[in-house]
């Protein structure tokens, strides 16, 4: 009588996409700056606050093609640790708006 054993294992490993910043878990030369700003929300009778991070860490506003700022991500400037960064940007005010009035 003939007997046989067998014996299957499979692992499967699915890569994510992993986007490396400074602070996370230490500061990296060149790599993104960790940002965020405050969250709040109540809770029984409380206040709870978190940091609702920048998904490209700290950026700076850039310009369009034609020199004023952008709402686009494209043209923002990402701020690296350890180096420094100028960004400038043009913005467009009627004299309305940028007048004061003392009453």
């Amino acid at each position: 009588m003939q007997t046989s054993l067998c014996q299957r294992k499979s692992l499967c490993i699915f890569p994510v996409p992993l986007q490396p910043f400074s602070g996370a878990p230490g500061y990296l030369l060149g790599f993104p700056l960790l940002a965020g700003t405050v969250e709040s929300a109540p809770s029984a009778g409380t206040t709870k606050q978190a940091v609702s991070h920048f998904i490209n860490g700290l950026q700076l506003p850039g310009a369009g093609p034609d020199g004023i700022c952008s709402g686009s991500s494209s043209d923002a400037v990402a701020v690296g640790f350890g180096y420094n960064s100028t960004s400038s940007c043009s913005v467009a005010y009627t004299l309305a708006q940028v007048s004061w009035r003392q009453a």
